[in-house]
């Protein structure tokens, strides 16, 4: 494995037979680090997050999840993932417990041709933030906000 120097900070890049995978991870101010690494027997990738005290953990949903936000203030990290139904959404999970919500596109059904009836478009890149009790990202469609659901807000 090689060690790349990245802006927000390293990549590791590895291969597995002929195919070169890349994990992206940030390494924020506040001394948390979250991001995406290859994972499993084809191309699928899982979140991993460290915190500042020694803390760590991963997500694997099995459906590659991707896009990671973290509130480290209120334990919570929101990400896209394509579970359970192969339409992608966003996800939000405590760190602590490992209870996750659907947020977006809940209950939609595929459609041959298109995205389905009331598809809200997930984050394009790293545009899925925190702000207050609130999600922000956007979208190829424009800017998007949803309240962070209070299932998983301690």
């Amino acid at each position: 494995m090689w060690l790349v120097p990245f802006l927000l900070g390293a990549c590791a890049v590895e291969s597995e037979s002929d195919r070169p995978f890349v994990a992206r991870f940030q390494n924020r101010s506040d001394g948390w680090t979250v991001g995406v690494e290859p994972h499993g027997p084809t191309p699928g990738t899982r979140i991993a997050w460290r915190a500042p005290d020694g803390r760590s953990g991963t997500i694997d949903d099995g459906h590659s999840p991707d896009r990671p936000a973290l509130d480290p203030e209120r334990g919570l990290l929101a990400y896209v993932s394509g579970a359970p139904d192969g339409i992608a959404a966003i996800w939000v999970q405590r760190l602590d417990d490992g209870r996750r919500v659907q947020v977006t596109n809940v209950g939609l059904k595929r459609k041959k041709g298109g995205p389905p009836d009331g598809f809200v478009a997930v984050p394009h890149g790293d545009t899925l933030e925190f702000h207050g009790g609130k999600l922000r990202w956007t979208a190829p469609d424009g800017p998007h906000e949803v309240a962070v659901p209070t299932e998983v807000s301690p």
